[in-house]
């Protein structure tokens, strides 16, 4: 059995709409598994319909779970397995107001493996109501990061400005 969390080959797969993506391209695979010729091996089936980078990270995966065999039938049952635990990776929505880097993606989807131990997926979403910082939700709570969140807090407490002080001249 292949442990969720032991997806070291797929880093880069980080947001959901990858994942959605590289599932596709899978199905692709899969579809062609037995209509191939004698003369297509796995990866040159897995290079046909999978981006460069990715089939690269697959035939890894594959050789690591020793996946990679003739028989179509063990190799649909190892990707079906791999889709099964993709589809299965938590996600993380991330509202903010500006499109965040695929950089910036990733070193969060790693500072969340360092804190947790736990590989999740960002969904992240463009959302110009978040002023200066980011809503998070998660397994249906939300938590609200934002300067909008901490301005409102601020001026909404019982309809007042509390615990405000002054510093220097204005």
């Amino acid at each position: 059995k292949i442990n969720m969390n032991d997806l070291s080959q797929f880093e880069s797969l980080t947001t959901v709409s990858q994942r959605d993506y590289f599932v596709g391209d899978l199905d692709l695979v899969i579809e062609h598994l037995y209509s191939t010729n004698e003369e297509d091996t796995f990866e040159r089936l897995v290079n046909k319909y999978i981006g460069e980078n990715r089939a690269e990270e697959l035939i890894a995966y594959m050789d690591e779970n020793k996946a990679v065999s003739q028989n179509p039938k063990e190799v649909e049952k190892k990707l079906m397995s791999l889709i099964s635990i993709l589809k299965k990776l938590e996600v993380l929505e991330l509202r903010s107001m500006v499109d965040l880097k695929e950089l910036e993606i990733r070193d969060l989807v790693k500072k969340i493996y360092t804190i947790a131990n736990k590989r999740v997926l960002i969904n992240p979403i463009i959302d110009r109501s978040v002023i200066g910082g980011a809503v998070l939700g998660y397994r249906g709570k939300r938590k609200d990061f934002s300067l909008a969140a901490k301005i409102e807090e601020i001026f909404n407490k019982k309809g007042e400005a509390t615990g405000t002080k002054t510093y220097g001249r204005i």
